[in-house]
């Protein structure tokens, strides 16, 4: 048998206190002593009581899962534009430094794979990651520094020249 309440923290003067009113309308009468439950169900006094108490209880759970459900922040879009202009400079830089390199056909194609393989790399990392629309520019700021600065220090670039 589990343990109950007192019973002089559930009733006083005859009547449910405000414990004994919200024990039952939670529905836990297994916390209560059976002549409490007993009351609680033949007194109109008491049963109006926990009824509204449980309407309330009701009515506050709904308000809560609302309140959830509207605290949850939107996902941010996918800033298109920034990604596609590190796209842009990737590529270009490639296409630069491939054309003045006197590197082979499959040196070039396999220096062009390696980027495109980074850039890829991060724009997945960066289109997964749930950040904040000011944390997704500067980190497709920091792909577009990040390319730049592999371009400048590939082994196409210091080939040519």
């Amino acid at each position: 048998m589990s343990e109950q309440l007192p019973l002089d923290l559930v009733m006083f003067e005859g009547h449910l206190t405000d414990v004994g009113m919200a024990t039952l309308a939670d529905g836990e009468e297994a916390l209560l002593p059976a002549d409490v439950v007993e009351h609680g169900r033949s007194c109109e006094r008491c049963r109006a009581l926990v009824q509204g108490e449980a309407l309330s209880s009701l009515a506050l759970g709904a308000e809560v899962r609302a309140a959830s459900v509207a605290a949850v922040p939107a996902r941010a879009a996918v800033p298109v534009m920034p990604l596609m202009v590190a796209a842009l400079l990737a590529v270009a830089g490639f296409a630069t430094s491939a054309l003045e390199s006197s590197l082979s056909l499959s040196e070039r194609l396999r220096g062009a794979r390696e980027l495109f393989v980074l850039v890829a790399r991060g724009f997945r990392a960066l289109v997964r990651a749930e950040l904040p629309p000011a944390l997704t520019v500067s980190t497709s700021l920091f792909l577009v520094l990040v390319a730049l600065v592999v371009m400048r220090t590939s082994p196409l670039r210091r080939a040519g020249a």
